[in-house]
Formats: C-alpha cells, structure tokens, sequence
C-alpha cells in the first residue's frame, strides 16, 4: 500500500510564488524596455498622425496653443510667486 505525497504549505507558496515571478517577468521586461517597444510599434508615428488628423478635422492650431498655454504658465507662475510673498510678509511659509 503507497502513501500518497500531499503538497505542504511550504512547497505551496514556493510554487505560487514561482507562477507570481513567471507573471511579472514579461511586465518587468516591457517596462524595462518600453521605450524601444514604443519605437517598435511606431505607437509615437499613429499618435502624431492621430493628432494631425484631428487637429485638421476641428481647426486646431497646435502652435497657437502650445504658445497661449505658456503664457498662461507665465501668468500663473507669475501670481503664484506674489502670493508667496505675501505670505512670507505676513508670517506663514506657503505650501509647495
């Protein structure tokens, strides 16, 4: 008469934590090369072509507005330093 062999728990969360590391192995991979995935799948060329395609559809003018969003930067950067200083003057350190 055999035994059967039971799997302890030990030997169990070994091999879930062997299927859990063969998982993340390819995750891992991609993220350690996902710049030349993304160069691969050309995935920045069908962005590029997206955008152009609807920027043509609803009239936007990409440079008009990477201009107008700066200045808007400049302002808000530009009030968001005045109220720093005003409340160093009156005591209190403004968050960053």
């Amino acid at each position: 008469m055999k035994l059967k062999r039971r799997i302890t728990d030990g030997e169990r969360a070994k091999f879930i934590f062997f299927l859990i590391g063969c998982t993340l192995i390819p995750a891992g991979y991609f993220i350690y090369n996902s710049n030349e995935i993304l160069v691969w799948w050309k995935i920045k060329e069908w962005m590029r072509m997206r955008w152009d395609w609807l920027d043509k559809e609803h009239g936007i003018n990409r440079e008009e507005y990477f201009k107008t969003m700066k200045e808007i930067d400049e302002v808000y950067w530009v009030t968001e330093k005045e109220e720093w200083e005003q409340l160093l003057k009156l005591g209190k350190v403004p968050e960053k």
